[in-house]
């Protein structure tokens, strides 16, 4: 395992990666943060290490370029993402995964000054009911409801469901549980000041 935080991370430097036949997971926290030399482009080179099956993406203004990279590395089995510049397009290429049975999804970090739409809400279910293969769910840091439900039901092999830091009501959890008999759902609530704190303040939702 490979893990990395405030890596000076370069596009033309990620071909050195190939160095590590062996790694099977890998963890970029912060990766060349407002760095130009930068894209996400260099991550296809990843595709070069076929024993990887983990990998974190979080913390970075890289955004659907990374996840266009990302989308090329279908070896991985598990992939987790929050606080990127990626928008719902970048998400789409999380289908072209494959192999995919385990995946986090968070929300995409605001720019200040600028428009940030969303990364992250109820309409990027319909991409992920799309992924067939994902046996762990975990949803965080959005504002969701039960009207879900069919995107998650369309997941065949889903037995584990997280949601955490969600602002959802517990009686939608509770018809989320309900319908989903096979699986197992986990979920923290989050408080008023939490939601106002993290969800309206940090990540202006």
């Amino acid at each position: 395992m490979l893990s990395t935080d405030g890596m000076q991370l370069t596009d033309a430097g990620c071909k050195h990666f190939a160095a590590f036949q062996k790694l099977k997971s890998l963890a970029f926290f912060h990766p060349a943060f407002r760095s130009k030399d930068f894209t996400g482009s260099g991550l296809t080179q990843l595709k070069t290490l076929p024993k990887l099956e983990r990998l974190t993406f979080a913390g970075s203004t890289a955004g659907d370029v990374a996840m266009e990279a990302i989308g090329q590395l279908t070896q991985l089995k598990e992939f987790r993402t929050w606080h990127t510049a990626q928008t719902q397009a970048g998400n789409a290429n999380l289908v072209k995964l494959a192999n995919l049975t385990g995946l986090r999804i968070g929300q995409r970090l605001p720019e200040w000054g600028k428009d940030s739409p969303v990364s992250f809400d109820e309409s990027t279910m319909v991409t992920i009911a799309q992924i067939k293969t994902l046996e762990s769910l975990e949803l965080t840091e959005a504002r969701l409801s039960a009207k879900m439900i069919p995107q998650l039901q369309a997941l065949p092999k889903l037995t584990k469901l997280k949601i955490e830091t969600v602002d959802i009501s517990a009686a939608d959890v509770e018809a989320i549980k309900a319908a989903l008999p096979r699986c197992k759902v986990e979920y923290k609530p989050m408080s008023d000041a939490d939601k106002e704190a993290t969800l309206v303040k940090k990540l202006r939702l």
